[in-house]
């Protein structure tokens, strides 16, 4: 399809209805939206104009003769009238004439009346034609096509009269076919709202278009050729038609639409290059600077060039240029896209005449790209420049980032492009992406292949991203740093790249973390200080969340939900959202929250991720992370039974995996939640694999303690907790348990001094961080507990009336809140034994069982063994 020229506005017989329009040499395909366009045009009582902008072959002429064809030739009363300007009508002398003319002779066409006298011509002569067009009792449409030619100042002029005297009078549009915008008053007009719109975008052929036009030249495509050749034409009409009539020649199809988008001369060199003659030659140079890049901006653009890039845009927006607008996602850039074709035509031109300028543009555009942040745009252009040099340096300089972005796909494939791929940076690299990727063993693989460094300044780069690499794999796999790397991390001489610098002091931060936390709270605010002078929003997430992470190890929980706040922030600002380092600020965050016991905001970003992607059920999420998700949803009431089983087989990958000490201080808070449930036989098989993994460790210790206190062994509970009291090096979320235990079980020994001692020192560790759980995992025992002791604590700790609240709410009314005694009998109930046979097993008075049997039918509101044996059962105690 292409634009088609009008014949000689002659009388035939043959075809009186079409002897006034321009014929198509091809079948016209309908294109409904433009149609559309067109008839709401029409029938507007607001709308004059209609200007049809576009470029030669995109099939303007054919659309709208088509149109009033189908469309307008078949109405009962609107008369259609045609005119083509040219050189022998652009004049103030002929172009009046020449519309009077095609409109006396439309209107004697169409037999809606006789013709019209010509009138003379004077200077307010197209005024005058409005006011005689205003008066016809029917509507009339004037297509002015090429209308772009129209360039002398008086008929501009009087045009322009002659449309604002049109706008008072509905029933006449005026619609102009142009290859450029003539110069006439369009913004004055969109913003009276008198004038449509219709470029070469909505001239696009779709798919079912172009296999149209394929089958008519016998030219069957397979699916993906059909989509690689709209990509390239992006649907321009005589560019999809030349293309079938090139592979209609072709007797092997395969690989030809790829040929095109390389070397694109057999289908391009005459409508483009009408396209490209027209422009100055200032404007010429200007695209052949810019097509090297995909989808310039304005100031790329100006780099580029050095000259004006929006005059020279906006000339080629008037010039129906065919470009394509988009708006960047998040930072609303906009960026124009030239024609694919034409960028194929500008870049085979621009290798063929000017290879030199090409390599330095292409410089250019990398240097700019890097400067904007964007490394691997940067190294597209310098592969493209065939600059090894360069993209070495910047490999060394920028990779970390890219890698810690995740774009790495693209990145090694330009770097494999220049023959990098075995060089020592490019592997080290490669073992990082494999860290990044939860693949510490493939980035072993990595490190053990390397070649020795070298002693340039590159060479010190290397060194240093070794040692990083290999204590941050060391890290993954739960194993400690080779001396080596340790010592290299401890250098904090400058390698020079700043990225380097912040990740390799933020790896060994994550080494002290549980042993040296003030040198690590130091050197992730060096790494910090550093991720903003080289503005990478990346390392300074990782800085930020190593803070919080930090701050979970000292049990400083304010602070750990502050840095995983500004870390979550940090991630939202930059799109960042789906990375790890966002899912553990998203963890820490909702951990703050269970732990204080403080419901979370659905509504924020914390909840929002809990609701969707950090769902347990999420494939994407670390074992730690998911089962940090579960104690939070355990907190919740009518937990069901298969969240409880996901929770245990999660906690178990907690205590087989690389995460040490500092993580598995929570599976006690796991088992108070299932001793809380009347769960004894799962918090048991958790204590059994923890130390089966873990050997017997201070969390192990905690937990059977725990369960000891669920049986009813008071003085067992306390014997294993006597050597942890004193521990002063133990975080409070341990130390507070200890406590806490401890004086539960000193209250039921009726040891009076060792619970007043121990429910200060509880008191006084939880109080500053707000950690309420280990009350709560026991809320029945520790409410007791707190009324007891309220005449000694309440004037000291303002922590005990959020804790009073908290205690009172925390338990469902349907659930019965039973202290760990009760508990312990409510388990032996099933068994058939009478309470003397209780007493006896647990080595206590059966006056004692029986008080705990009374007590626990008053609170199922029950009266027999079986009917408490069955409430506990519905409330999931039993």
């Amino acid at each position: 399809m292409s634009d088609a020229r009008p014949s000689e506005a002659v009388h035939t017989d043959r075809d009186p209805a079409r002897s006034w329009l321009p014929t198509s040499p091809v079948p016209i395909q309908r294109h409904r939206a433009v149609t559309d366009t067109l008839n709401r045009a029409v029938r507007s009582s607001s709308t004059t104009a209609v200007l049809v902008c576009a470029p030669a072959g995109t099939g303007k002429t054919v659309v709208v003769s088509d149109w009033i064809t189908r469309d307008i030739a078949t109405s009962d009363s609107t008369v259609p009238a045609w005119v083509r300007v040219s050189d022998r009508t652009n004049t103030a002398a002929t172009f009046w004439v020449t519309v009077r003319t095609a409109i006396d002779y439309a209107v004697e066409r169409s037999g809606t009346a006789g013709p019209v006298p010509v009138v003379p011509i004077h200077p307010d002569h197209p005024r005058a034609l409005a006011a005689d067009l205003a008066r016809r009792p029917y509507p009339i449409i004037l297509i002015i096509d090429d209308a772009h030619l129209l360039h002398d100042p008086i008929v501009l002029t009087e045009l322009t009269a002659f449309i604002d005297t049109l706008a008072h009078f509905p029933h006449v549009t005026v619609v102009f076919l142009a290859r450029g915008e003539p110069s006439l008053p369009w913004h004055e007009w969109a913003a009276a709202g008198i004038v449509s719109r219709i470029g070469w975008e909505q001239l696009a052929l779709d798919e079912h278009q172009v296999r149209v036009v394929l089958a008519e030249h016998d030219s069957h495509l397979d699916d993906a050729d059909v989509s690689a050749l709209i990509a390239l034409t992006d649907g321009w009409a005589a560019l999809v038609r030349i293309a079938a009539i090139h592979l209609h020649t072709r007797t092997d199809r395969r690989g030809v639409i790829a040929d095109l988008a390389r070397s694109p001369h057999p289908i391009s060199d005459q409508l483009i290059g009408d396209l490209l003659t027209a422009l100055p030659q200032h404007l010429l140079d200007f695209l052949l600077s810019t097509c090297i890049v995909d989808a310039p901006t304005v100031e790329l653009c100006e780099h580029l060039t050095d000259t004006s890039a929006s005059d020279a845009l906006e000339f080629l927006e008037r010039s129906a240029f065919p470009l394509l607008h988009t708006v960047e996602p998040g930072t609303g850039t906009i960026t124009r896209r030239y024609h694919p074709m034409l960028v194929a035509h500008l870049r085979a031109e621009l290798h063929r005449t000017d290879p030199i300028r090409e390599v330095q543009l292409h410089s250019l555009a990398a240097r700019w790209y890097l400067s904007t942040g964007a490394p691997v745009d940067a190294l597209a252009h310098l592969v493209a420049a065939d600059d090894t040099v360069a993209a070495l340096d910047l490999a060394r300089h920028h990779g970390i980032s890219v890698v810690l972005a995740g774009d790495t796909d693209t990145f090694f494939l330009h770097l494999d492009a220049l023959g990098l791929s075995t060089i020592r940076t490019v592997r080290l690299l490669h073992a990082l992406d494999a860290l990044e990727q939860g693949s510490p063993s493939s980035a072993r693989a990595f490190l053990d292949t390397l070649a020795p460094a070298g002693h340039s300044d590159n060479g010190r780069i290397d060194t240093r991203l070794e040692a990083a690499v290999d204590t941050a794999a060391a890290l993954a796999e739960g194993k400690c740093a080779s001396p080596a790397s340790v010592n290299e991390l401890s250098n904090r001489a400058s390698t020079g790249c700043l990225c380097l610098d912040s990740y390799a002091r933020t790896v060994h931060a994550a080494a002290l973390l549980s042993t040296r936390p003030i040198a690590a709270a130091t050197l992730l605010d060096e790494a910090a200080a550093l991720a903003n002078i080289a503005g990478d929003p990346r390392l300074q997430l990782r800085s930020t969340i190593l803070s919080a992470w930090l701050h979970r190890s000292t049990g400083d929980l304010a602070r750990m939900h502050a840095c995983a706040t500004a870390a979550l922030k940090v991630a939202e600002q930059h799109d960042h959202l789906d990375s790890p380092d966002a899912q553990h600020a998203v963890m820490l965050i909702v951990l703050a929250h269970y732990l204080r016991a403080e419901p979370l905001d659905p509504t924020g970003i914390a909840g929002r991720y809990l609701a969707t992607a950090g769902s347990a059920e999420s494939g994407v999420l670390g074992p730690y992370v998911r089962f940090v998700f579960d104690l939070h949803a355990l907190s919740a009431s009518n937990v069901s039974p298969a969240r409880v089983a996901a929770a245990v087989s999660n906690a178990a990958a907690v205590c087989t995996g690389p995460f040490g000490s500092t993580t598995t201080d929570l599976l006690p808070y796991l088992a108070g939640t299932l001793l809380s449930l009347g769960r004894r036989n799962e918090a048991t098989h958790l204590h059994r694999h923890m130390v089966d993994t873990r050997g017997h460790t201070v969390d192990s210790t905690v937990l059977a303690a725990m369960i000891e206190y669920a049986r009813g062994h008071h003085h067992a509970t306390r014997q294993m907790l006597a050597d942890l009291i004193d521990d002063e090096s133990s975080t409070p979320l341990r130390s507070v348990r200890v406590h806490l235990l401890d004086a539960l079980a000193a209250q039921r020994l009726h040891h009076s001094e060792a619970m007043r001692t121990s429910v200060h020192r509880a008191l006084e560790l939880a109080e500053p961080h707000g950690l309420a759980r280990p009350f709560l995992d026991l809320a029945a025992d520790c409410a007791e507990l707190l009324t007891v002791l309220a005449h000694d604590i309440d004037s000291s700790y303002r922590f005990t009336g959020t804790l009073r609240r908290t205690l009172a709410g925390s338990t469902a009314p349907s659930v019965p809140a039973i202290t760990a005694a009760e508990q312990v009998i409510l388990v032996h109930l099933p068994s058939g034994r009478t309470a003397e046979e209780i007493g006896h097993e647990l080595q206590v008075s059966v006056n004692t069982v029986k008080t705990h049997i009374r007590n626990l039918y008053r609170k199922f509101g029950v009266r027999t063994r079986g009917e408490a044996i069955s409430a506990a059962i519905r409330c999931g105690l039993l």
